[in-house]
């Protein structure tokens, strides 16, 4: 094994708007605030909505309407087009959707595509029967603008909770605001009720006035009117929603394109499309009557510009435009990339029923999106630093209500202070740690993807891939390109409904990659020029990413994961290729400080109980090695839990004195420990091993129940130690989940008997003989292994911290922070006799902890619980906990974004490694030491970093503390 370069990794959670989970996840879901949205409608009301050509007759599910839709078949919405669904309706298991769909001919509910039952993702659908009828002629029909103003003004009946305006067309430059938003709703239909269709239709200019509406600015189409904004909160989501017939005319005033639009920025050509403008910077005019193409950019630069300054250095520091676009008797690409740029959606609509889905599923889509929580996004915490510095790579996921979670992976830059920088080196994150709206990720081929899971990165690569590898292993070949493990519809061998593959091959909600939660992506380095990311994701697929531009290499299917892929749709959010990935190195690269990739090693977490191990010594043919099976061990006590565990990829001595690379793991969770009252012993889960990294091969560390009557409880969580820095890995620890620490090592002896008993230092040997339960406490559950250090020259001390991650909203659990010395005699611990209480923080212990075996700090907020191992710097201990709240907590009448108590309170603690004594005043020397500080984000989840003498939660940072005790001992960090 060799050490590999690793580079920064973070995990970020997306503004939540998922149920509580009975796991830790459940610390991403908070009390929502709902706020009115603003929606300003801009009705065309130009001449062409005089056109009567809508069907006056409404649809007649007897009847069969010629056309080229067949007759009985049903199509679903998807990626902008119509595809068929099934073939014919009857097929349908799903009874509420079968009954609407041949009644009214449309439907828009959850339905699996496998087997056509209740659930899964949502979808819109129509017959063949009523597309056709869509596009029939008819002798009875009626004007455009008389169904647009039944539709709205119907729409304005039914809604309340949704601030809506009405804007117009002037006749010829620009628009006005006819009604601002906050209007009452029959005011509004009044208004609408009036409108005769007389106009042009200058798109572009209107939404551009729209835009200074929004931003409190002086209007420019309507001399003397200075708006004032209708944004009342930062958090507060404001939309424009375009329903026009027409393509734009008369659409090319200056302010499209040369004037200063907003903040002394123009619009002119914002998306580089080149169909604005010509070379010498004269508008082009693709459309008859001074139509130009300005309205996507518009859009665009509404979607990424906050146009209304408020909430700085928070995470709603953006008020940007939100638009929505539909094609009324018209389907247009240019409405199509407006809703693109636009950040919104783009609907068609024929008849004055489908006109009402168009706006139903926007105004539905508006109301979700206007719950927000009003804690902030996750801050970049979950992360590893790298040997050069240069770049970070950021995990995203997404909660939705119903069905799986979305994810992404993006790549930032760091600059040498450890800030993070988009790809054109301007900021990433916000004062408060979250990420900037308008920053650029590289990879994306947008103008912003910000914090927006489902914009730029991997995910977008992955969308406009022209093709995509993706592999299970059948067991025939061990070549995971082979023709026999390609995951694909005409495989039969994979044993999956074809409908399914389809479906992941899709991905959730035609998004590409499922939500990224523990499985950390691991970089790997080829040569200076070539590296990949690996990672496992919440849609059954572990992938390689190429870091050059983002594109997914290949994709893979564990095989005990292909019997789960149907759950994909139901309602829920699972657990599928969830656990950190693990990779051993072999031989180095000639003429670099590199080593070639050979083995990467993943687990499932929850999403099930094995390991995977793949050659990836070539990226681009990877193939299967073995797999790690909860029987590995055996099948009794020996069985193995959830394979939660981060494999440790150390070298150790095996028998006969050789030397092995191996990964070490933990014997993974059992989920009776989910429960409110686990059973006093676990069934599985409950040991520690190791196994060849390049054969699966087990070694001689394998302790568990079997062999040692100690293991009763799962273990999750392992560290290794190579005690005198020889390459070699001695020493290894874990916790479970009952509180115990257990040590094993191979060059630990003891020597003696009864009370002159001692502990020597022996040679490695490969025998691991020496096994040692070191603590049992009884109080609070170890889901992160102990960090080792040593202190006065000789005394090694174990530092942990106890509380229940599975459950973090716990507020009733008490938990500790422990330094325990490791005298390594056979004999167990029991903290009330053996260690010292040191909660008081202004107490000193110095003598006292000469006769202990080590201290204890109480966490004394309620439910407060440490979700971090412990990070030993020059002399200090860090570590991060959460409290959650005691009782709901209410938003701040004043301002309903600034509300953070919801989520509970994040801390980082700094204490003396000797008694935990605080060693910093945290920057405010008026408060003197303390062992904590506040931290301005809520979930911190991962161990801090210390970069550039500086410690990091976050993108909040503190100057490491000088300790004025490191004189008196001699310490250094084991692991």
């Amino acid at each position: 094994m060799r050490i590999r370069h690793t580079w920064w990794l973070v995990t970020l959670v997306l503004l939540i708007s998922g149920p509580a989970l009975a796991d830790d996840t459940a610390i991403y879901g908070t009390q929502p605030v709902t706020l009115e949205p603003n929606v300003l409608i801009m009705f065309d009301n130009s001449g062409s909505m005089s056109t009567k050509d809508v069907p006056a007759e409404p649809y007649d599910s007897a009847t069969v309407y010629s056309g080229a839709y067949e007759t009985h078949a049903v199509y679903h919405r998807k990626n902008q087009n119509w595809k068929k669904l099934t073939d014919h309706v009857d097929n349908i298991v799903c009874e509420p959707v079968k009954n609407d769909l041949k009644e009214n001919g449309f439907d828009k509910d959850n339905l699996r595509t496998k087997d056509l039952t209740c659930g899964g993702n949502q979808r819109r659908m129509r017959t063949g029967n009523y597309m056709n009828y869509e596009n029939s002629s008819f002798s009875e029909n009626r004007t455009r603008l008389s169904v647009a103003k039944e539709v709205v003004t119907g729409l304005l009946s039914d809604v309340t909770n949704v601030r809506f305006g009405l804007m117009v067309f002037h006749s010829s430059q620009g628009g006005y605001v006819r009604d601002t938003c906050g209007t009452t709703n029959s005011t509004i239909s009044s208004h609408i009720s009036g409108l005769t269709a007389e106009t042009w239709t200058p798109l572009g200019e209107t939404l551009a006035e729209a835009g200074l509406y929004f931003a409190g600015a002086t209007s420019h189409f309507n001399n003397g009117v200075a708006y004032t904004s209708p944004i009342q909160h930062s958090c507060q989501k404001n939309y424009v929603i375009i329903i026009t017939d027409g393509q734009p005319t008369k659409d090319d005033n200056s302010i499209l394109y040369t004037a200063n639009y907003y903040d002394n920025k123009k619009i002119g050509d914002y998306n580089n499309d080149g169909r604005e403008l010509d070379s010498d910077g004269n508008v082009k005019y693709p459309y008859s009557y001074s139509g130009t193409d300005f309205l996507d950019d518009v859009a665009g630069f509404l979607y990424d510009t906050d146009m209304h300054a408020m909430g700085a250095g928070t995470s709603f520091e953006k008020q940007n435009i939100i638009t929505h676009t539909i094609g009324f008797k018209l389907d247009h690409d240019l409405l199509s990339r407006t809703a693109i740029l636009g950040g919104g959606s783009y609907h068609t609509a024929n008849t004055a029923d489908s006109l009402k889905e168009a706006f139903d599923d926007i105004i539905s889509t508006i109301v979700e999106e206007s719950t927000v929580f009003v804690a902030p996004v996750v801050p970049v915490n979950r992360v590893k630093r790298t040997a050069d510095g240069g770049f970070i790579y950021l995990a995203f996921f997404k909660p939705l209500q119903i069905g799986e979670w979305l994810g992404n992976l993006k790549k930032y830059g760091l600059d040498s202070v450890g800030d993070i920088l988009d790809s054109t080196g301007a900021a990433a994150v916000n004062a408060d740690g979250t990420m900037k709206d308008n920053s650029l990720s590289y990879w994306t081929q947008l103008t912003t993807d910000g914090a927006d899971v489902t914009k730029g990165g991997a995910g977008e690569r992955i969308q406009t891939q022209s093709s995509r590898n993706v592999y299970t292993y059948t067991g025939t070949s061990n070549d995971l390109t082979d023709a026999t493990n390609s995951f694909v519809e005409t495989n039969t061998a994979i044993g999956v409904d074809t409908a399914l593959i389809t479906e992941v091959l899709n991905g959730i909600n035609d998004w590409p990659i499922g939500s990224i939660i523990h499985s950390e992506p691991t970089v790997v380095h080829y040569s200076s020029s070539s590296t990949m990311i690996y990672f496992g994701s919440n849609d059954g697929l572990f992938r390689c990413i190429n870091d050059a531009n983002g594109e997914e290499v290949w994709a893979f299917v564990p095989p005990g994961q292909l019997n789960r892929l149907n759950l994909l749709q139901d309602n829920n959010n699972d657990y599928y290729v969830d656990g950190p990935p693990g990779v051993d190195y072999g031989v180095r690269l000639t003429g670099t400080d590199l080593f070639t990739p050979e083995t990467v090693l993943v687990g499932e977490r929850r999403g099930g109980s094995t390991y995977y191990a793949l050659n990836i010594t070539n990226y681009n043919t990877p193939r299967w090695k073995y797999d790690i099976e909860n029987t590995h061990l055996g099948a009794g006590a020996e069985v193995l839990g959830q394979s939660w565990g981060t494999p440790e990829v150390r070298t150790i001595t095996v028998s006969g004195g050789t030397t092995e690379d191996v990964f070490i793991l933990p014997g993974g969770y059992d989920n009776q420990q989910d429960s409110d009252t686990p059973a006093s012993t676990d069934s599985v889960g409950r040991a520690l091993f190791a196994v060849v990294a390049s054969s699966g091969a087990l070694t001689p560390v394998k302790v568990h129940a079997g062999n040692w009557s100690s293991m009763t409880h799962s273990i999750v969580d392992v560290s290794a130690v190579d005690h005198n820095a020889d390459g070699i890995t001695t020493r290894i620890y874990a916790g479970d989940m009952a509180g115990q620490v257990f040590v094993l090592a191979d060059d630990v002896a003891i020597i003696g008997t009864g009370a002159d008993r001692i502990a020597e230092e022996v040679a490695p040997a490969g025998t691991w003989s020496y096994k040692n339960r070191l603590f049992r406490s009884g109080l609070g559950k170890i889901f992160y292994a102990p960090v080792a250090s040593d202190i006065e020259g000789s005394i090694e001390v174990l530092y942990f911290g106890t509380g229940n991650r599975a459950d973090p909203l716990d507020t009733t659990e008490s938990n500790r922070f422990y330094g325990v010395y490791n005298h390594w005699l056979d004999t167990d611990l029991t903290p009330a006799n053996d260690l010292l209480d040191v909660s008081d923080p202004t107490g000193s212990y110095d003598e006292a902890l000469k006769a202990t075996k080590g201290w204890y700090m109480n966490l004394t907020n309620p439910g407060e619980k440490v979700v971090s191992q412990a990070l030993v710097d020059s002399g200090v201990v860090y570590f991060t906990t959460y409290t959650p709240v005691v009782t709901g907590v209410a938003v701040p009448i004043d301002d309903p974004c600034g509300g953070t108590g919801a989520r509970g309170t994040g801390r980082l603690y700094a204490v003396s490694m000797l008694d935990a004594t605080p060693v910093t005043d945290w920057g405010n020397s008026s408060s003197g030491k303390v062992r904590s500080t506040t931290l301005p984000a809520d979930l911190p989840i991962a161990v801090p970093i210390i970069k550039n003498r500086k410690i990091y939660v976050g993108a909040k940072s503190w100057d490491l503390p000088e300790n004025d005790r490191v004189e008196y001992f001699y310490w250094k960090q084991t692991r």
